[in-house]
């Protein structure tokens, strides 16, 4: 473990581009699941609220709760009131813009994350071109220490994007287990809703 941080110290300058690409992986990630904690991950409670209120006071009761399920519920649920047909094309565009918001910078997160072993890669590159410069040299010490940090910096690379790649999944199945969620209860609130419709 020693050694391994010696390694990581004595690469310098050359972690630093995986240094600016771990941060990014680790903020985006922190921002979404920031994000993502304030919606809906399952359906069910949202949907028994919803029922529960709809018994007690009816329509004005069943939107004065999505208000307090949060406002993408709430956006979701005024779609499907108000579009007095229940146009399920318009609590589509409802969703598709969601999930554009839920999805937010996971897809530079997604290339990001591809690119990292390259990145690494290139770094190790530069790293090993001074080689050829000290071929002719005695000083093996040195040459074995450019050949450890090039190693070091494409394993950082490749942990890097596996961390990335692991990010995008956990975040991936957190945003369709909440549109999951909205879709059920936006399909709950047209049923509710629609006997009132027919009264009218």
């Amino acid at each position: 473990m020693v050694r391994l941080l010696e390694l990581l110290v004595n690469c310098g300058w050359l972690l630093l581009p995986l240094v600016v690409v771990g941060a990014f992986i680790v903020a985006v990630t922190l921002e979404r699941l920031s994000t993502l904690r304030r919606e809906p991950r399952a359906a069910l409670p949202v949907v028994q609220a919803l029922h529960q209120a709809y018994r007690d006071g009816g329509a004005p009761a069943l939107l004065a709760e999505a208000e307090a399920q949060g406002p993408t519920v709430a956006a979701v649920v005024r779609v499907v009131a108000d579009t007095r047909d229940h146009n399920s094309e318009a609590v589509s565009e409802t969703l598709d813009a969601v999930d554009r918001r839920l999805d937010g910078p996971l897809t530079l997160l997604r290339v990001v994350s591809d690119l990292t072993p390259l990145l690494g890669c290139a770094v190790s590159l530069i790293s090993l071109s001074s080689v050829n410069r000290l071929v002719a040299s005695p000083d093996h010490a040195r040459i074995q220490s450019i050949y450890s940090h090039a190693l070091v910096v494409t394993a950082a690379g490749l942990l890097l994007a596996l961390a990335g790649r692991l990010a995008v999944l956990m975040l991936e199945r957190r945003r369709l287990a909440t549109l999951l969620a909205l879709r059920t209860v936006a399909n709950e609130a047209r049923e509710l809703l629609r006997p009132s419709e027919a009264a009218l």
